[in-house]
């Protein structure tokens, strides 16, 4: 079975939003089984399935079910590192979306974007390699309205 990761940089948003909201973090982290450490470096990968445990658990603390939303706009284009300057110096909408379908993997392996043309149409289509839970999806989201607000 693959184990899929997302850059940590993800769950400092996570944890930025959580403390917005008074939620003590550090016990939240160790409950989901991530290593408080890690989070500290912003190259290093935490499980998918650690991640997603988090983002459940913070929702949980925060007491709003719009959490992902907040969390999401806590993710700036550095949060992507070299990918997010590199959507931020496309010459266009598309030619950003096609940069993030083809690099998102460096940012998580478990999250998939596709470009689908339809006669002078375009559809992004996002997919999860793994169950995620629902602020997954709304933070991810929202940190694709955000990043094209940059462009």
């Amino acid at each position: 079975m693959k184990h899929y990761s997302t850059l940590t940089s993800i769950a400092v948003a996570v944890v930025r939003a959580a403390r917005s909201y008074g939620v003590e973090v550090e016990a939240l982290l160790v409950q989901a089984g991530l290593d408080t450490e890690a989070i500290k470096n912003p190259n290093a990968r935490y499980p998918d399935t650690g991640l997603n445990r988090l983002i459940e658990l913070a929702t949980a603390a925060s007491g709003d079910e719009r959490f992902g939303v907040t969390v999401g706009r806590y993710i700036a284009p550095t949060s992507l590192h070299a990918l997010g300057f590199s959507l931020l110096a496309s010459e266009t909408l598309l030619a950003a979306l096609q940069r993030l379908v083809r690099y998102f993997r460096i940012v998580s392996d478990a999250t998939v974007f596709e470009i689908s043309k339809n006669k002078s149409d375009y559809t992004l289509g996002l997919s999860f390699t793994l169950m995620v839970p629902p602020a997954r999806i709304d933070l991810t989201l929202v940190l694709l309205l955000e990043l094209f607000r940059h462009l």
